[in-house]
Protein backbone atom coordinates (compact mmCIF):
# COMPACT_ATOMS: atom_id res chain seq x y z
CA UNK A 1 0.00 0.00 0.00
CA UNK A 2 2.80 2.31 0.97
CA UNK A 3 4.37 1.81 -2.28
CA UNK A 4 1.62 2.74 -4.42
CA UNK A 5 0.94 6.11 -2.19
CA UNK A 6 4.70 7.12 -3.17
CA UNK A 7 3.60 6.47 -6.84
CA UNK A 8 0.77 8.42 -6.61
CA UNK A 9 2.45 11.20 -4.79
CA UNK A 10 5.36 10.73 -7.08
CA UNK A 11 2.81 11.63 -10.35
CA UNK A 12 1.53 14.70 -8.98
CA UNK A 13 5.12 16.36 -8.63
CA UNK A 14 6.12 15.57 -11.78
CA UNK A 15 2.71 16.89 -12.92
CA UNK A 16 2.88 20.00 -11.00
CA UNK A 17 6.42 20.54 -12.12
CA UNK A 18 5.62 20.06 -15.85
CA UNK A 19 2.06 21.97 -15.61
CA UNK A 20 3.93 24.69 -13.93
CA UNK A 21 6.58 24.75 -16.42
CA UNK A 22 3.91 25.03 -18.97
CA UNK A 23 2.63 28.22 -17.35
CA UNK A 24 5.64 29.88 -17.44
CA UNK A 25 5.45 29.56 -21.22
CA UNK A 26 2.34 30.55 -21.71
CA UNK A 27 2.62 33.66 -19.53
CA UNK A 28 6.12 34.51 -21.34
CA UNK A 29 3.92 34.51 -24.76
CA UNK A 30 1.11 36.35 -23.17
CA UNK A 31 3.11 39.08 -21.41
CA UNK A 32 6.64 39.46 -22.82
CA UNK A 33 5.07 38.53 -26.46
CA UNK A 34 8.09 35.86 -26.94
CA UNK A 35 8.71 34.00 -29.72
CA UNK A 36 7.66 30.28 -29.73
CA UNK A 37 10.92 28.11 -30.54
CA UNK A 38 9.64 25.75 -31.86
CA UNK A 39 7.88 28.09 -34.72
CA UNK A 40 9.10 31.46 -34.34
CA UNK A 41 6.09 32.39 -34.54
CA UNK A 42 5.85 35.88 -33.14
CA UNK A 43 2.36 36.83 -30.93
CA UNK A 44 -0.69 38.68 -32.03
CA UNK A 45 -3.00 40.22 -29.48
CA UNK A 46 -5.76 37.90 -29.96
CA UNK A 47 -2.92 34.70 -29.33
CA UNK A 48 -1.83 36.55 -26.59
CA UNK A 49 -4.76 37.08 -24.71
CA UNK A 50 -5.78 33.57 -25.16
CA UNK A 51 -2.43 32.48 -24.08
CA UNK A 52 -3.16 34.58 -20.79
CA UNK A 53 -6.05 32.81 -20.23
CA UNK A 54 -4.53 29.50 -21.14
CA UNK A 55 -1.69 29.89 -18.45
CA UNK A 56 -4.44 31.01 -15.20
CA UNK A 57 -6.18 27.92 -16.33
CA UNK A 58 -2.44 25.91 -15.95
CA UNK A 59 -1.23 27.69 -12.98
CA UNK A 60 -4.62 26.92 -11.40
CA UNK A 61 -4.13 23.25 -11.92
CA UNK A 62 -0.99 23.39 -10.80
CA UNK A 63 -2.02 24.81 -7.59
CA UNK A 64 -4.24 21.98 -7.43
CA UNK A 65 -1.65 19.54 -7.94
CA UNK A 66 0.62 20.67 -5.14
Amino acid sequence: MKNSTTWLRISYWVGAIADGLVALAMFGEAIFAIPSPLTHYVPEIPYRYSMGLAGSLMLGWTILLL
